[in-house]
């Protein structure tokens, strides 16, 4: 069941980000519903523990109301959104099987990656935090480590990094196999996040060209090989994303600064400015992620270097009609 894991965020993911779009009156493909749906997931726990956080309340109560929250949205999103669920659901221009085949290949030998190899947890206390909270129901109160409680605690800005128990709430669905939850399902999550951010940089690049399937198909079938051979290497990214795939600021470099540059090239070539919303979702997710130094700030240097391009792309243009 702990295996299913992966595919249960993505699907809540999928009807969360639906009902939200279309609260907003927005529309996006799959991989855009998914992330945004992800950034809803994760700012909906945030807000339950900051409150959660100053009131001292149990760690169990606030997983209750979580879950409440979510058979809410769920149930709400299959009665409003279903159409539109089913009409983004339908395949589409698959003209050639191979591109299809060398991805799930490339995916498979990733997933088996992850299972068999053991992953790199120096100075990391996250599977800890997620014992040491399930144990004794409460929210950072108590020492990883020790399992005493905090002389001096915790300052409420390292709380709000809420990663860690957002993984012991997943935990709680699959107690006796919290670490194989954490090494390998969701690392293998963070992955399959990462290549619909990459699919969406594909249907900018290849999109209006021939052979376009097989073009994204290569393009994601690469980006698989090098995520494998490069966890090989004792550094460097693919490394990162394949052996610390738990990690928060993983989930930042893999996903949300590749998508933040997404939503600005929707906003300044697309003038799409309803991404503006969803920009503003995935900088506030970072707070929930990772610290501030290796979250927000990454992800606000990204958009301002791309609306510094985008503004000398403008002045370029009208110094070229000036003359």
């Amino acid at each position: 069941m702990v295996y299913l894991m992966p595919l249960f965020l993505i699907s809540i993911a999928y009807i969360a980000g639906s009902l939200f779009q279309k609260m907003l009156r927005m529309e996006g493909s799959i991989s855009e519903t998914v992330l945004n749906g992800t950034c809803v997931l994760f700012l909906l726990w945030e807000l339950l523990m900051l409150p959660a956080i100053k009131l001292l309340a149990p760690f169990s109560v606030v997983c209750k109301i979580y879950g409440g929250i979510l058979l809410a949205v769920v149930i709400f999103s299959l009665l409003f959104c279903r159409r539109e669920m089913k009409e983004r659901l339908r395949i589409k221009n698959v003209l050639r099987k191979e591109p299809v085949v060398i991805i799930a290949v490339l995916l498979a030998a990733q997933f088996l990656y992850f299972v068999f190899v053991i992953p790199e947890r120096d100075m990391d206390f996250t599977l800890e935090t997620i014992y040491t909270t399930l144990k004794s129901d409460l929210i950072y109160e108590n020492h990883p480590g020790m399992g005493t409680t905090f002389e001096h605690g915790i300052t409420f800005r390292g709380k709000v990094v809420s990663l860690p128990v957002f993984y012991a709430f997943l935990a709680r669905f699959v107690p006796d196999a919290a670490a194989v939850l954490l090494y390998r399902c969701i690392p293998f999550w963070v992955l399959l996040l990462s290549y619909f951010v990459y699919y969406l940089w594909a249907e900018i690049l290849f999109g209006k060209m021939e052979k376009r399937t097989e073009k994204i198909g290569l393009f994601l079938g690469g980006i698989g090989m090098l995520n494998l051979f490069g966890s090989f290497i004792g550094s460097g990214w693919f490394f990162q994303q394949m052996n610390r795939g738990y990690r928060g600021e993983t989930i930042i470099f893999a996903v949300l600064v590749p998508y933040v540059v997404f939503l600005m090239y929707e906003i300044f070539v697309e003038n799409n400015y309803r991404q503006i919303l969803w920009l503003l979702a995935v900088l506030l997710t970072a707070f929930c992620v990772t610290d501030i130094q290796r979250g927000f700030v990454p992800l606000v240097i990204v958009a301002v270097v791309c609306a510094i391009l985008r503004l000398a792309f403008c002045i370029g243009r009208w110094i070229r009609c000036r003359k």
